[in-house]
């Protein structure tokens, strides 16, 4: 079965409620498995069920200006991860998190030709437990980098989250977004304009359980000026809940960043800069 999408006239803010069907993928790079262990004759399967969702497409012109779009969950469902999908490397991530029963993503288009874009949406049926918190606020003054991390409370883990950024963030770009030792979640931006801008990382925290494994890759070598096309793959019979990445010296910053298949998503990184960096991945998947 193939993505059906629909294609909209460019607005701000576009929600609709596309399902993701699944398609053929590759995984990349030297893995490590990272999770709880289950105690013998003790199943780890969850009665969570997964969908993913997208906005319409959203036009997005060169220049300063942002565009937001939001995917919508389906009633019954909450959103546990989410990122957009981009027709060019030129555009960036400026904020990627969950707002409400949908994720919203904002981006900018770096480039001098126009783009498309969506968000997705990775929905559960609801998971006793389930809430979303948000950090206090990290100033990033102009020219500077910023972090961000949102612990979530004792038992459960970040399954998701993301970064906010508010503020005159023209030039805002997110270098890292992941779990962080599965217990928070870890965002960070260079801020490359000459106006201060506040970051906050969100996290959707959950029950910990067996059923999510955390595959993470070693520290990973990138080039400057290079784009890096990258694909994370859960184990055949499990879906990807949420993936991450994380960029040692904020010298990367993250364009595509969404789920493609049900075990699959796909990102894009941009080095920036003329100097070299390192990065590692991470994806997140359950039964």
């Amino acid at each position: 079965m193939k993505l059906n999408l629909v294609r909209n006239r460019p607005v701000r803010i576009a929600a609709a409620g596309v399902v993701l069907a699944a398609m053929a993928g590759a995984a990349a790079g030297p893995v490590k498995p990272v999770g709880l262990a289950a105690a013998p004759g003790v199943s780890t399967r969850l009665a969570t069920e997964y969908q993913t969702v997208s906005s319409d497409f959203v036009r997005i012109e060169p220049g300063p200006d942002e565009l937001s779009a939001l995917a919508q969950c389906p009633a019954g469902t909450l959103p546990i991860s989410g990122g957009p999908n981009i027709s060019s490397d030129d555009v960036v991530l400026v904020s990627s998190f969950p707002n409400g029963n949908s994720w919203q993503v904002t981006l900018r288009n770096d480039g001098s030709t126009d783009a498309t874009f969506f968000s997705f949406a990775v929905c559960a049926t609801e998971i006793p437990g389930y809430e979303v918190l948000s950090a206090n606020a990290t100033h990033v003054p102009p020219g500077g980098v910023g972090s961000s991390r949102r612990p979530c409370p004792a038992g459960k883990m970040a399954i998701g989250g993301g970064p906010f950024v508010s503020g005159a963030s023209h030039k805002a770009s997110v270098t890292s977004t992941s779990t962080f030792l599965r217990l928070e979640w870890a965002a960070e931006i260079r801020n490359d304009g000459d106006t201060s801008m506040d970051l906050v990382a969100y996290a959707v925290c959950v029950p910990d359980s067996p059923a999510y494994q955390i595959i993470s890759t070693d520290w990973i070598n990138i080039a400057g000026s290079e784009i890096r096309y990258i694909h994370l793959l859960c184990p055949e019979g499990m879906i990807a809940a949420s993936a991450g990445v994380f960029v040692r010296d904020e010298r990367v910053v993250i364009s595509n960043f969404s789920p493609i298949t049900e075990r699959e998503w796909h990102l894009t990184l941009k080095n920036v800069t003329t100097t070299a960096d390192q990065y590692h991945t991470s994806i997140t998947c359950t039964t």
